[in-house]
């Protein structure tokens, strides 16, 4: 059982702050002693031949949860072959697991529409993606000329539309992420008092 997304960024950030490889991440549930695998990008690998399978390696290790993906972009696909305690033999590769994982490098094409609509004395603002590309989008505005959308800083995750009171000019930035956590280029809208 795979634990988060399927695409990633070839090296992704860990919680103690460093890039390192994209793992597997990987289970393997309870009552299985051995497992054998093999990794190879998904378009050439062939799960049914005994070529390029390891050793076994005991699953009370979880050896396939830490454990690196093939850093070259493209879906790339693990064969695993489990024997349960007790069992004499092991299955057939025919009946190996196949799990996926996309490397996904590249950074979105298509940037966020920002929707502006003037309302009389507010403005209501909104960010859309294309779905295709993107999943998530990111915000901030605040006064024109004190607002630099290139800074990462203070950027949060779009929900939903908001409402904007005319007080002073702004500026609203936005960028989007696909699934692999590629941001996409940042754009910005300048909102001025008529």
């Amino acid at each position: 059982m795979r634990t988060g997304s399927w695409s990633t960024r070839s090296k992704v950030l860990e919680s103690d702050g460093q890039l390192r490889p994209a793992k597997w991440n990987l289970r393997i549930e309870d009552g299985y002693e051995f497992v054998r695998y093999k990794t190879g990008a998904a378009s050439s690998i062939q799960c049914e031949q005994s070529e390029g399978y390891g050793e076994a390696v005991k699953v009370v290790d979880q050896p396939l949860t830490g454990l690196a993906v093939d850093n070259s972009e493209g879906v790339q696909a693990i064969c695993v072959i489990g024997k349960r305690y007790g069992q004499p033999d092991w299955p057939s590769l025919n009946y190996a697991t196949v799990q996926l994982r996309q490397i996904d490098n590249t950074a979105p094409v298509q940037v966020p529409k920002i929707l502006t609509f003037d309302i009389g004395t507010e403005w209501q603002v909104g960010t859309s993606v294309r779905l295709n590309e993107n999943i998530k989008s990111y915000f901030k505005y605040g006064v024109l000329d004190a607002t630099d959308c290139h800074s990462q800083s203070d950027y949060s995750l779009f929900t939903h539309e908001m409402t904007l009171p005319k007080t002073h000019n702004v500026r609203y930035c936005t960028f989007a992420t696909d699934e692999a956590g590629n941001p996409s280029p940042i754009v910005g809208a300048d909102l001025f008092i008529k």
